[in-house]
């Protein structure tokens, strides 16, 4: 069992579009509460052999950090929480999402997770949501930005996963507060990815 920490639904409107300040203030609020709560568990967890590693929730996507500025802001406060769970229960896995957008340059994204990744060497998986069930990304163009992350995550030795969504989003958006909607993804879509792109 992965445990996550602070899922704050707020974080979409704290980090979209905002300055580099005014996203350190939210996210070392986040920092705190976050660490607050995985000291909390961590008696808990300790008890149960099923406990397999911390997830960070705030999943990182490709338009909010662009900025040298903004990623900076980022990688402090990933790094510091995943500094802060690696002493408080030393060799506990720590894994982290994110996912990408159409248009977005592959290499941008190799070089970005590289950065990343080399400011947070406690992290040590990365689960790349595939997209495709949001209309984000497609069948036909997200092997690219497979490779690209796939690169990234075994430059710096972390290990690398893929997750399929098992949907297609028919409602929903964050900043805008509309509650999410789906229906059962095609079986056909998810047949083919996971033994196409998973051999990748």
């Amino acid at each position: 069992v992965w445990i996550g920490l602070i899922e704050d639904p707020a974080f979409w409107n704290a980090v979209n579009k905002q300055s580099p300040a005014l996203s350190r203030d939210y996210l070392k609020k986040l920092y705190q509460r976050s660490i607050v709560n995985a000291t909390e568990l961590r008696p808990l967890l300790q008890k149960h052999r099923s406990f397999k590693g911390w997830y960070i929730p705030q999943e990182i996507d490709d338009l909010n950090w662009r900025k040298p500025e903004t990623q900076q802001v980022l990688f402090e406060y990933l790094n510091n929480l995943s500094s802060f769970l690696n002493t408080l229960s030393p060799q506990t896995p720590i894994a982290l999402s994110g996912f990408a957008n159409t248009g977005t340059d592959p290499k941008f994204l190799e070089s970005f997770w590289s950065d990343l990744l080399k400011s947070s060497p406690h992290i040590d998986q990365v689960l790349f949501q595939d997209g495709i069930g949001v209309a984000k990304l497609t069948l036909e163009n997200i092997t690219p930005y497979l490779r690209a992350i796939q690169a990234a995550t075994y430059k710096h030795n972390r290990e690398f996963y893929t997750v399929i969504e098992v949907f297609t989003q028919t409602q929903g958006h964050p900043i805008n507060k509309q509650p999410f909607q789906a229906t059962p993804a095609p079986l056909e879509r998810i047949i083919i990815f996971k033994f196409f792109f998973r051999r990748r």
